[in-house]
């Protein structure tokens, strides 16, 4: 509302006063303003104070709107012949210049307000023990950090105090602190709203990254423990309850007190094909079923099946067996695509580099292009792998032959083999691959004018 003071002001007999307070009414933007200066333009005997309320009504409503009505209903029209844009800027800017914004227009950030608060207060300090030039810095830099001190009736006395000048020269003084603040905040909020979508986007992706490289590494994507099994009796298990049957009697022999009487040189490699048993994998992360897919190191290390194998040959030699173990198992050889697993923790490393630079700019539409890319890298061996399980049913077979088994029988759906570290890792790429197109197909919000 408007100053009461002030329009009782309006009627003081000395024009120069009536001027002030047209200006401070200006200043003001209030449109509760509008009609005194409607009537005062309308009945004043001063015509530069006429001038000035006319001038001040068009700046009030070129802020507050095109039109303003009176309580009569009537629409309040602030145009005139003399009016030429020369004498319009002489006091208020042009109908063409841009608006000064309204204090509630400015959106200062809570850390800036109290910063520049308290550089308020270290000028009024550094004024008390003469420091009178830095102390104006200091309300310089308050100004330009909050701009809506130009309205704060406590900052401006501060200023005024400091620089030992009144408060319409000050805000001359400090005009150019504020406007540097104000296109400051305007590039602030540009930013903020510009990249929030992909903000969000830039997070998800790095969310993704970290899902998919740690379920890629220290999570099960296959799990052969659900095979069944025939053994040399012709009975039906499975891969998982066999070798957990065969663990169990490994344990009772070494607890065996006949066991402790061989001679070492028979027990010891014995306990050696027993602990090494005990290193079988039934399950693989997605690194094993990269390196069994491309022959990239020894498939019987991979499995956990190569001292179980070379103790079974020393066995079988201090035993005065004849026997020979085979020690090799024959992978299917690998096609161009196996490779694209392998390749598939490097772009993911990439992928989340990526997603920590959008973090830092989110906004740059060439990271978002390259992040594109890489995602593609990056669910080609996802859907390779699922389409190409079969290919690890010889994991099994290799199983079976290490417990002298007859054979082993994939289940009718090999997807049952898909363990839950594979679909965490689906998850981690979807978002992998959605976070890119979010970014590049949401619609950017542009800031009003402040």
């Amino acid at each position: 509302m408007v100053d009461r003071r002030l329009i009782q002001q309006l009627d003081n007999p000395d024009p120069e006063v009536r001027k002030k307070v047209i200006k401070a009414l200006a200043k003001s933007q209030d449109p509760s303003a509008i009609k005194y200066l409607a009537t005062l333009y309308k009945s004043d005997s001063d015509p530069e104070v006429r001038e000035l309320a006319l001038k001040a009504g068009k700046y009030i409503r070129k802020i507050a709107g095109d039109t303003m009505r009176s309580e009569s209903g009537r629409s309040l029209s602030f145009t005139s012949p003399m009016d030429t844009p020369a004498e319009e800027a002489s006091v208020y800017p042009q109908d063409d210049a841009p608006a000064p914004p309204r204090p509630e227009a400015i959106e200062v950030p809570e850390g800036d307000a109290q910063r520049a608060r308290s550089y308020l207060e270290q000028a009024l300090d550094l004024q008390v023990r003469g420091e009178d030039e830095r102390a104006v810095q200091f309300i310089a830099r308050a100004f330009r950090l909050n701009p809506k001190f130009q309205f704060d009736s406590y900052a401006l006395g501060v200023a005024a105090t400091v620089m030992n000048r009144g408060r319409d020269e000050v805000l001359d003084i400090l005009k150019p602190e504020i406007e540097a603040g104000l296109k400051n905040l305007t590039k602030k909020s540009k930013t903020q709203q510009r990249s929030m979508p992909q903000l969000t986007a830039a997070f998800l992706m790095l969310i993704g990254v970290v899902l998919a490289l740690g379920a890629y590494f220290s999570m099960a994507w296959f799990d052969i423990g659900a095979f069944s099994i025939v053994d040399d009796l012709g009975n039906e298990t499975t891969l998982r309850a066999a070798f957990d049957q065969l663990r169990q009697e490994a344990d009772q022999q070494r607890n065996d007190p006949a066991f402790a009487e061989l001679p070492p040189e028979v027990r010891a490699p014995l306990e050696e094909l027993m602990n090494s048993l005990l290193n079988f994998k039934l399950d693989y992360s997605g690194w094993d079923v990269a390196r069994l897919s491309t022959g990239v190191g020894d498939p019987l290390e991979i499995m956990g099946l190569g001292g179980f194998m070379d103790a079974l040959q020393a066995s079988f030699g201090e035993l005065g067996g004849e026997f020979e173990v085979e020690t090799e198992i024959e992978m299917p050889p690998p096609e161009p695509l196996d490779y694209t697993l392998l390749v598939m923790p490097v772009a993911l490393v990439i992928l989340g580099v990526l997603a920590m630079l959008l973090l830092r700019n989110n906004a740059s539409l060439g990271l978002w292009g390259i992040s594109m890319l890489f995602s593609i890298l990056a669910i080609v061996p996802i859907l390779y792998f699922y389409g190409n399980i079969s290919d690890f049913a010889t994991l099994g077979n290799a199983a079976s032959a290490s417990l002298e088994a007859n054979s082993v029988t994939p289940p009718t759906d090999l997807t049952t083999g898909i363990a839950l570290g594979y679909w965490v890792t689906v998850v981690g790429v979807v978002l992998i691959v959605l976070s890119p197109l979010v970014a590049l197909i949401m619609p950017v919000r542009q800031p009003q004018d402040a």
